[in-house]
């Protein structure tokens, strides 16, 4: 009875192991969102810059 108690016992413990990886999985792709959204938001802000430059070329009449 005893050897059986600690085959669960091992189980349980391999069980809780998959658990972390899995929690590790998810960290993961949260930060592979965190960075595409940084990404994002740098896109943003080039554009934003484009537009910047469009619009003072403008007021100059150098548009380029």
């Amino acid at each position: 009875m005893e050897k059986g108690a600690e085959g669960a016992e091992e189980a349980e413990g391999a069980e809780g192991a998959e658990g972390d990886e899995g929690a590790e999985g998810a960290e993961g792709a949260e930060g592979a969102e965190g960075a595409e959204g940084a990404e994002g938001a740098e896109g943003a802000e080039g554009a934003e810059g484009a537009e910047v430059g469009r619009s003072s070329g403008r007021e100059t009449g150098e548009i380029t």
